[in-house]
């Protein structure tokens, strides 16, 4: 059988025995997966582009992760999902090993007395008599 996947332009094969996840990982394409194919982590979802009557039926694992969207986002978990025929796949969670690094972000050093001069800068408001809390006085009259 055969798997096409449409973002890596890869056609790898399967057999009927191994997941998609395993297929994958077997030809050298990268999913992403945490928990060692048991379907807790949701970290292999791919999307079906075509063939999804080649696939098994959904597990309980995929029910209970992905709900019923299947019909609607056409996405599957590969360590759940078994091909019996040719399938297209979209790899949802896909490693990129050729990320560049971002740099962190540059800290600013200031010497002691613009410390100071920031310091000076804040200060607290004084608080305003006019906004004083007024003392509540209640007499019997009042009933």
């Amino acid at each position: 059988m055969k798997i096409s996947i449409t973002n890596t332009a890869k056609s790898i094969d399967s057999s009927e025995n191994e997941t998609l996840l395993e297929a994958c990982l077997k030809n050298n394409v990268s999913i992403k997966n945490s928990c060692g194919g048991f379907g807790n982590c949701t970290d292999c979802k791919v999307k079906i582009i075509y063939g999804e009557d080649n696939l098994t039926e959904l597990s309980s694992e995929e029910k209970k992760h992905l709900g019923n969207t299947f019909f609607i986002t056409k996405e599957r978990l590969a360590c759940q999902s078994y091909c019996s025929g040719d399938i297209g796949i979209e790899i949802l969670n896909e490693l990129n090993e050729n990320v560049a690094i971002q740099s962190a972000p540059k800290v600013i050093k200031r010497s002691a007395e613009q410390r100071a001069e920031k310091k000076e800068e804040f200060r607290e408001p004084k608080p305003r008599k006019d906004r004083r809390p007024r003392a509540f006085n209640y007499s019997e009259e009042d009933e």
